[in-house]
């Protein structure tokens, strides 16, 4: 997005996306491509993960979060409890 141009915080909350899909198609362009990237790991903590369902609807995307779950220590807060959001 470039300097400057990175939305606020209130409107933006960093994430990593692992995939989006709308349809079935095969895997093979898409495992070519990642076959070709050349990249040093990194490491990062990951606190909770979210599953969201993805619209697009004019040319905006927008997300609803349906479940949160915590990893590691943050888990242990939600032992019995429902991680599913309404």
């Amino acid at each position: 997005m470039g300097l400057g141009r990175v939305p606020d915080p209130e409107q933006w909350t960093p994430h990593v996306s692992i995939a989006y899909s709308n349809s079935d198609s095969p895997i093979e362009p898409y495992a070519k491509a990642l076959d070709s990237v050349q990249v040093e790991p990194v490491t990062i903590t990951v606190h909770r993960i979210q599953l969201i369902v993805l619209d697009r609807d004019e040319h905006v995307y927008r997300w609803t979060t349906k479940a949160n779950i915590p990893l590691g220590s943050a888990a242990a807060e939600y032992q019995g409890r429902s991680v599913l959001t309404s």
